[in-house]
């Protein structure tokens, strides 16, 4: 998977939070994908918010994205949740950079496939 854009991260003050490094992300979602893997069965009941807590936000934590807006005013959020965006639409998450909304993403239980064609007219961008 190449990730590369994602590592791009407004210098910001995180509090205690340190920054991973490129071969710290790598190994710490490597853990969180064979975490996925071995519990997937007993996932597919997971409510999105369970996923997301588990899952999407560390994902987005080891990239380096400040995932709970620490130290930021409403208006520069990094990652905005169930916020609509300008052409009206609701995704789940926006990742914005710079004050620019640069990708937007829609979450689903385990137990939907993502092969499933109704969940492409949910793609935002």
């Amino acid at each position: 998977m190449n990730v590369t854009f994602l590592l791009v991260k407004l210098e910001l003050s995180l509090g205690d939070s340190m920054p991973y490094t490129k071969e710290e992300a790598r190994i710490e979602i490597a853990k969180l994908v064979d975490d996925f893997r071995t519990h997937e069965a007993t996932l597919e009941s997971a409510a999105e918010a369970q996923i997301e807590n588990n899952f999407i936000r560390p994902f987005f934590n080891f990239l380096n994205w400040n995932t709970e807006n620490r130290g930021l005013s409403h208006a520069h959020y990094e990652f905005k949740v169930q916020v609509t965006n300008k052409k009206g639409l609701r995704p789940d998450y926006i990742l914005n950079l710079d004050g620019r909304d640069v990708l937007g993403m829609d979450a689903k239980q385990v137990k939907y496939s993502m092969k499933d064609p109704r969940w492409l007219y949910q793609a935002y961008s």
